[in-house]
């Protein structure tokens, strides 16, 4: 798949509402990936998620440049439509996400 970002925002809760190129809005919540791991602790203020929230480049995804997090396009896609990870994918590999 090769979706595009067109634009993001942040919600609270650390969910980003997400406009793909198809015109589809979706919002995503993000908690559990912001929530675990090193590279996401400044993002756990939700005021500093929502500022630093930025479309990358090309619409290749979502990213948090100054600290060095990015969420590839494709990967929000799946997010927001796990149905389409399983069809693509697999119910197995489904499974394991």
């Amino acid at each position: 798949m090769n979706h595009v970002v067109r634009s993001a925002r942040a919600r609270t809760g650390h969910r980003v509402e997400v406009v793909f190129d198809t015109g589809e809005k979706c919002t995503i919540d993000l908690s559990e990936f912001v929530s675990t791991g090193e590279v996401t602790v400044n993002l756990r203020d939700e005021e500093y998620f929502g500022l630093a929230l930025t479309v990358l480049d090309d619409g290749d995804g979502i990213g948090w440049p100054a600290v060095d997090v990015e969420i590839d396009a494709d990967a929000l896609w799946y997010k927001a439509h796990p149905e389409d990870w399983a069809r693509d994918y697999g119910e197995a590999a489904f499974a394991r996400t």
